[in-house]
């Protein structure tokens, strides 16, 4: 059990440290869905009372199959402080995605790592997702963006 565990998190962490590094490095990217390097995406950047959200999806379908999981992206998303200019990682953020059928997935809290929040999701069918990122920040304010992609077959 503790080696599944171990396994699990080494799994859950892998395409956030991966992904980490190149989340930040342009962000003069357009609200579109664009393809990245390899398996990740850009969902689209918006800014809401001075906090600029930047997010990002990666295929991580392959690793998790190997481990016998069917979990198939990891959602990220980078709050940035447009006043202090710094990456923030405290506070309660979750995500609402919503399935191409129209179905509403129940929220998904995120979880906050080294300057950005990230949780791993499941999107198996093609189709237009959209995601709902809710939070509320130190500074009390609750902020709502939103992010749409479509996934092809």
């Amino acid at each position: 059990m503790k080696k599944m565990t171990l396994m699990l998190l080494a799994f859950l962490a892998l395409p956030m440290v991966a992904f980490a590094g190149d989340c930040c490095a342009d962000t003069t990217m357009k609200m579109d869905s664009m393809q990245m390097a390899g398996n990740e995406m850009m969902l689209g950047q918006q800014e809401i009372h001075g906090v600029r959200a930047m997010a990002h999806l990666k295929d991580v379908r392959q690793a998790m199959a190997e481990a016998g999981m069917t979990t198939t992206h990891h959602f990220m998303v980078m709050l940035h402080d447009q006043a202090t200019d710094a990456n923030l990682d405290q506070g309660s953020v979750a995500v609402k995605v919503t399935l191409p059928a129209g179905q509403q997935l129940p929220a998904i809290k995120l979880m906050g790592m080294q300057g950005h929040f990230g949780a791993d999701v499941t999107l198996a069918t093609p189709g237009e997702y959209t995601f709902t990122v809710g939070s509320m920040l130190a500074d009390g304010q609750k902020r709502v963006f939103t992010f749409k992609t479509v996934l092809p077959e």
